[in-house]
């Protein structure tokens, strides 16, 4: 009887949290952001809004302090096909910040429109095997179960756990990063060492969180390239670095 009464409660708590989730999705996806429609115009590129949205609903919709916010993903769209538009040949990306893979995907989508073959490697300080807890409407999966669903199939995609980062091959050329991990300046300041070590000119780094004070100045002080910050919200900033 016991049993039975726990399991009923279960499940009105979880109807109640799904509840949540589907009020902060809904309530973010009506939001316009002008900072984002002036950035895909100027690089020419648009995301599928409903294949973005259908991503972010699972992936990067999470019950935070501040509202849920995925406009990272027009910019990582955007901006990755202006950079396939222009530099040709065989690319490796990366994508520092795992969480449940919704950059990882957004990334994938760009290489696809392109028709470029490619490889992306995305970390995270979680093992990608893990069913911990990682704040979904639809928790308790795998990074590669979440993703499964909104990854372009074409597209090389492969997870990892940051530690095995030391191990990325000193030789390969990151052609593109997003850099969404740490948010210490020691924290950043590393990855920033991990991927500048392997671009030429004209690659770019994309940075999220540079509101945060850590962040920023990890970001700015890096030498050898040109900065461009995005102030989409006092909370949210992003920075677009291009290698001189």
């Amino acid at each position: 009887m016991s049993a039975t009464v726990h399991e009923g409660a279960s499940r009105t708590t979880s109807l109640g949290i799904k509840g949540a989730y589907d009020a902060a999705f809904k309530a973010e996806a009506m939001t316009d952001y002008a900072v984002m429609d002036a950035l895909e115009a100027r690089f020419g590129y648009r995301v599928d809004r409903e294949r973005l949205e259908a991503a972010a609903r699972v992936l990067a919709c999470p019950l935070k302090k501040n509202p849920p916010n995925w406009q990272h993903g027009r910019l990582l769209y955007a901006l990755g096909r202006h950079y396939l538009a222009r530099e040709r040949g065989k690319q490796t990306w990366l994508d520092i910040g795992t969480a449940k893979g919704f950059s990882a995907c957004v990334m994938s989508w760009a290489m696809e429109a392109e028709g470029f073959p490619g490889d992306i490697h995305s970390y995270d300080i979680i093992a990608p095997c893990s069913r911990e807890p990682r704040n979904s409407v639809e928790d308790g999966r795998t990074v590669h179960e979440f993703t499964d669903p909104f990854r372009a199939r074409d597209v090389f995609l492969a997870f990892g756990q940051a530690a095995s980062m030391a191990s990325f091959p000193t030789d390969a050329r990151i052609n593109f990063a997003f850099v969404d991990g740490s948010h210490t300046q020691a924290g950043v300041r590393a990855d920033i060492a991990l991927v500048t070590a392997r671009q030429c000119p004209g690659d770019v780094i994309v940075f999220d969180d540079t509101h945060v004070p850590g962040v920023r100045a990890a970001v700015m002080e890096t030498a050898g390239y040109d900065f461009e910050v995005i102030k989409l919200l006092p909370q949210r900033h992003y920075a677009i670095a291009v290698r001189q």
